[in-house]
């Protein structure tokens, strides 16, 4: 027996359809915007598609058609009489901007899932899967993009806290020796790539002006530049005896702050070998006599070798005893 439709189920459903295609094709319209700095040049103010190309240096006709794309999926406004395209503030605060609340660049996703359609496509007929490196770069660049602004608006609220003390060393150093290190700025895709962290603080301070390093880099040089900048193995390390050698003729001058090199109490002592020792509280006076500091290292066998050339010049820095022992079980 042949079921009798509801026409009223049927048609809100056909609408729900539609509407997720529709929406479809508007993502990739604020793709396009986004990715041709469109949605800036309408923030702008009113304007004709003329004056809109011209303000983003783009072809008139494409505009627009994208335009009308817009204007019929609400995103910007449409007068008749003037002919005049709107962004409106509330509008521009999700699609422009280097706040977190600019979420035009989560419009990537769409493309670059949809690129990888026929892959999976076929893993559903003969299972399987699409690897990871099919997914690479654009699925890395949306991503980045997606995550940037909101990592960089949250830099200094909120993960620098996370490290007690970094973000009032940093604003120190900042002002007490300025901004000494440009900033990394890529002209090719408009990113900061180093110096985040200073940025932000010369922002809160109030600085309107900068010394910025300009590269021209693809994203994926971008990416790596950026890791290099952080990347403490291409840093070098310490010369610890020079560096506690040039901290001890600082701090010889009692008047200068060694805490002004970025290290804190605790580390300086560590650099200096000079530990900050606590009164013993026990009931036997004799340990309150051990004219020594006993200090018990446990070393994983497989990395006691790795570790043991450092060992042997701290004992012999500072005319240590020591005492190993392999612990069995």
């Amino acid at each position: 027996m042949e079921q009798k439709l509801d026409k009223q189920r049927v048609q809100e459903f056909a609408r729900k359809i539609f509407g997720l295609y529709t929406s479809g094709l508007l993502t990739l319209m604020v793709d396009i915007g986004h990715k041709t700095g469109l949605f800036e040049a309408v923030a702008k103010g009113p304007a004709t598609s003329h004056e809109i190309a011209a303000r983003a240096r783009l072809d008139e006709r494409y505009v627009r058609e994208w335009l009308g794309a817009m204007a019929t999926g609400g995103i910007v406004t449409y007068d008749a009489a003037s002919r005049a395209f709107a962004l409106p503030p509330e509008h521009a605060v999700c699609l422009t901007g280097t706040s977190s609340r600019n979420l035009a660049a989560g419009s990537q996703s769409l493309p670059m899932l949809a690129k990888r359609l026929p892959g999976v496509v076929e893993c559903f007929r003969h299972g399987g899967g699409v690897p990871y490196t099919e997914f690479r770069p654009d699925f890395t660049e949306a991503q980045d993009a997606s995550w940037r602004l909101l990592y960089d608006g949250l830099l200094i609220k909120g993960f620098l806290p996370a490290v007690k003390g970094l973000p009032e060393r940093l604003a120190r150093g900042i002002r007490e020796f300025d901004c000494v290190e440009p900033l990394v700025w890529n002209q090719r895709t408009g990113y900061l790539v180093g110096g985040h962290q200073r940025l932000k603080i010369l922002r809160e301070r109030g600085d309107r002006e900068v010394s910025v390093s300009v590269v021209d880099l693809s994203p994926e040089r971008e990416r790596a530049l950026n890791i290099l900048l952080n990347n403490p193995s291409a840093q070098g390390d310490w010369d610890y005896d020079k560096l506690a050698e040039l901290i001890k003729e600082l701090q010889a001058d009692e008047k200068f702050d060694a805490t002004l090199t970025g290290f804190d109490e605790e580390e300086l002592r560590t650099i200096l070998f000079e530990p900050e020792l606590e009164p013993l509280e026990a009931e036997s006076p004799e340990l309150l006599e051990v004219p020594a500091v006993e200090v018990i290292l446990s070393i994983p066998p497989a990395t006691y070798e790795a570790v043991r050339p450092e060992l042997d010049a701290l004992v012999g820095r500072y005319g240590l005893e020591c005492h190993v022992r392999k612990v069995e079980g």
